[in-house]
This record gives C-alpha cells, sequence and structure tokens, in this order.
C-alpha cells in the first residue's frame, strides 16, 4: 500500500519514519509545503488552498492512502477534500482530546497546538463532545513549529510548559501538532509520572489497517 503524507513541515517525516516501523512493507511518499510555513497562523481558506495545491500532483493514484499529519491542514482542509475528492481516502490527524479525557483522573488536560488548530470549528466540536467535564488548558505555543523547524526553538520552554501544566493540576499533555511530536522525550521527562503525554502515531496506524483491509477487499470485487 502506498501512503502519501503531507505536512506543513518537516513534522511529517518525524510520522513517515515512525510508520515506516510500524508498516516496513509500505510505500511512504512525504510532502511539505516548507516555503509557506508556517499553517498555524493563517486563516482557514489560506490553509485549504495551500494543502489542495500541495497534494493535487499526488491525488489520482490507484491504492494510495493521503495522511494529514498536520493537525492544522486536518482541522481546515480534510472535510474540502473529501467532499472535493470523494474517491480519494484521507486520514487526518486531530488532538487526541477524547483518550486525554477518558484516562485523566484530576480532570485537567493541556493541547498544545497552534492557533488555526484551537479557533477551528472541528477542534471545538471535538472538546464539546468529550470534554465536556474537563478543564482544557491551551498554552500559547503560537511560534513553537517556525523555531522548531528553522532550529531555534529552546527546548527549556518545552520543559517549563510542561512544568507549568502540570502545576495547574494536567495529568494528560495532547501534542496536537505534529511539529511537537519530536519534544515527546523531553516533555516525557519532565512529567515523569504526574502526566501522559498524547500523540496519535499509533492510533492512525490501526485506523491504517482498518483501510488497508478494505482497499484490498474492494479491490477483488469484480
Amino acid at each position: 500500500m502506498r501512503l502519501i503524507i503531507f505536512d506543513s513541515g518537516a513534522g511529517g517525516k518525524i510520522i513517515a519514519r515512525r510508520l515506516k516501523r510500524l508498516r516496513p512493507r509500505d510505500d511512504i511518499i512525504t510532502i511539505s509545503d516548507r516555503p509557506n510555513l508556517p499553517y498555524g497562523n493563517k486563516p482557514a481558506n489560506v490553509i485549504i488552498r495551500l494543502t489542495e495545491a500541495a497534494l493535487l500532483p499526488y491525488l489520482g493514484q490507484h491504492g494510495s492512502i493521503v495522511v494529514l499529519a498536520c493537525n492544522t491542514a486536518t482541522a481546515a482542509a480534510i472535510g474540502y477534500l473529501r467532499q472535493t475528492y470523494p474517491r480519494e481516502v484521507f486520514v487526518g490527524f486531530e488532538p487526541m482530546i477524547k483518550p486525554a479525557a477518558a484516562a485523566s483522573l484530576s480532570r485537567v488536560i493541556a493541547v498544545l497546538a497552534t492557533p488555526a488548530t484551537l479557533s477551528s470549528q472541528r477542534y471545538q466540536r471535538l472538546k464539546r463532545s468529550y470534554a465536556g467535564d474537563c478543564r482544557v488548558l491551551e498554552p500559547d505555543c503560537s511560534d513553537w513549529a517556525q523555531q522548531i523547524e528553522n532550529g531555534s526553538f529552546d527546548q527549556n520552554r518545552a520543559r517549563h510548559l510542561a512544568e507549568q501544566l502540570i502545576i495547574q493540576g494536567a495529568d494528560q499533555l495532547v501534542l496536537a501538532c505534529t511539529h511537537f511530536i519530536g519534544l515527546q522525550t523531553i516533555l516525557r521527562r519532565q512529567a515523569g509520572p504526574r502526566a501522559q503525554i498524547l500523540e496519535p502515531t499509533k492510533a492512525i496506524n490501526i485506523r491504517l489497517d482498518v483501510l488497508a483491509r478494505q482497499l484490498a477487499a474492494a479491490s477483488r470485487l469484480p
């Protein structure tokens, strides 16, 4: 099976490496749109246009699944893409609010995301549906993706933020931007047993298994 993994920047390569370990037989192609970084501070209509333009040369490939390994692009564009290209199979990265809320003992969770993700209707629906009885902390990470991308990010900021969120009661820290997944080890060391760090790669892999079986079954139909 071919996976077309799209992210606005380098986060997609992190996801591609992790999925390759889980799915060594798959043909994985990564696409980025680094000239237009960051997506997280752009309006939804611009994100839709940029995402569509980046993906367009890769659409129409039989047996492929397009993975939007970008929470911001998923929040803004996946509905449009599914409606506009109904024959394509799109899988999106979304904040793991549901498992975070289900696992939280303190009923305080934190979501580390871009402004575009946090302001999106898709994110707000997730929060209402699954974390209505939780306090959801949404710290300002608006400049993180760009700084991670250009190598200027100070990792002490991540350590300090994790500590502040835990002090405020958060026992689940949701990484809702693929750029932030590279900080997972640092955040986990800072949090220790006090908080879980959630990112969706394994959940995406399970979803891909289901879709792969469906595509295989469809290809056998007369």
